[in-house]
């Protein structure tokens, strides 16, 4: 009888460590494709929007800001208007 004891303590642990490794994977996956996705954004948008091909009618190209927003969501490039002007903004999801 002590050896079927040792044999489902051994199964429990077998079992507990493959959740364990599930969980782990499910929590590392999805973070780690979320911030490599931030990272490869910022960078995309940081290239497009500081071109004077991206600046929108009445946006100053020297002005541009970033930002992450979530209403709307995306990354968010942002000019100062012309003299006198509002500020002009585009938030897209992927530039």
């Amino acid at each position: 009888m002590a050896h079927m004891r040792a044999d489902d303590r051994h199964e429990r642990r077998a079992v507990w460590s493959v959740r364990l490794l599930v969980l782990v994977v499910a929590l590392v996956v999805p973070i780690s494709l979320g911030l490599s996705y931030l990272a490869a954004g910022w960078y995309r948008m940081d290239q497009t929007c500081s071109t004077e091909a991206a600046v929108p009618e009445g946006g100053v190209p020297e002005t541009v800001s970033y930002a992450w927003t979530w209403e709307p969501l995306g990354f968010t490039c942002t000019w100062a208007g012309a003299v006198g002007g509002d500020d002009v903004s585009r938030t897209k999801l992927w530039w």
